[in-house]
């Protein structure tokens, strides 16, 4: 008679059964990656769609519009190197100078501005190359976590709040419009509105900045 071994289990099937599950094979990590990652995309774009168009749907704004094309141009002689005025480049100069704003009574006010660029007005990149490096992040992050395991939920939560904050400026460089009344609309530019220079930070910014940085320094936790 032969007696039963106490263990049947091979060191190398041990071994594999010890291993972590992956985050893209758990259902709780993944739900929390695109929760996280819808929520910061769904946010910013809601955000920028009520504070631009209840800043731009003002009786005025057409006639404020009008007279700063007209002082634009009185002083076009004296400033040659002016944009034409059926530019992109000519509306947003408009809409700078006119500073379409809402005071919240606080530190913080809303304020509509558009940017070309990636960051801090930046535009020397062309805009192809841009979204091109965008997308390339986009599919790094998917990949990043692909790569984790399901326990790791800060780092999910922090790739999720870069990858949503990524796609909502993304859209914005794809398919963005702010009309201006006579004037050409500005297409393809990034839309800001959060403005906190009563503390002293000059650049205006959205949603999809926060995201990002939240995400940056959680990952740098």
């Amino acid at each position: 008679m032969t007696a039963t071994p106490a263990n049947t289990t091979s060191p190398s099937t041990a071994t594999q059964d010890s291993k972590p599950t992956p985050a893209w094979r758990s259902v709780y990590a993944l739900s929390l990656f695109v929760i996280i990652t819808a929520f910061a995309v769904g946010s910013d774009l809601w955000s920028k769609d009520v504070v631009f168009e209840t800043l731009l749907d003002k009786p005025e704004l057409a006639i404020r519009t009008k007279e700063q094309a007209a002082y634009l141009e009185h002083c076009r002689p004296s400033f040659p190197h002016l944009p034409p005025a059926n530019t992109e480049a000519y509306s947003r100069m408009v809409l700078q100078q006119i500073h379409l704003t809402k005071p919240l009574g606080g530190p913080v006010d809303l304020t509509l501005s558009v940017n070309p660029g990636v960051v801090f007005g930046f535009d020397e990149i062309p805009d192809l190359a841009v979204n091109l490096v965008t997308v390339l992040m986009c599919g790094v992050l998917i990949g990043l976590f692909v790569k984790t395991h399901k326990g790791d939920w800060w780092m999910h939560i922090a790739l999720g709040f870069i990858l949503g904050g990524a796609i909502g400026n993304l859209y914005d460089r794809l398919a963005s419009n702010v009309p201006l009344p006579g004037l050409t609309a500005i297409q393809h530019h990034v839309r800001d509105f959060i403005d906190c220079s009563q503390i002293g930070y000059q650049w205006i910014f959205n949603l999809a900045d926060v995201y990002l940085v939240i995400g940056v320094a959680g990952l740098m936790i």
